[in-house]
């Protein structure tokens, strides 16, 4: 599914890419911005790795939209829409 880039003053809306590995494994893996999220911080590289390819199989489904959240290109955070129904 190819999904729209939205850009702000401040920030960019986009897709996730590989070359956004280390900037998702830098925020999932703080204790505590994971304090209230549904899984445990990350602890390896390899998990950030793991969630890019879940992310880009739900988006092929095309019941999830997602971005990245960026700021000067560089991810800080994510948000999707989950369990759409286009009808």
């Amino acid at each position: 599914m190819e999904i729209p880039v939205l850009h702000s003053e401040r920030i960019c809306l986009r897709g996730l890419e590989e070359g956004d590995i280390d900037a998702l494994f830098t925020l999932f893996s703080d204790p505590e911005a994971m304090r209230y999220w549904s899984f445990p911080a990350y602890t390896e590289r390899s998990q950030a790795v793991e969630h890019l390819a879940r992310h880009t199989e739900r988006m092929e489904s095309g019941n999830v939209v997602a971005w990245g959240i960026a700021k000067e290109q560089e991810v800080i955070g994510t948000v999707a829409l989950h369990k759409l129904d286009f009808e």
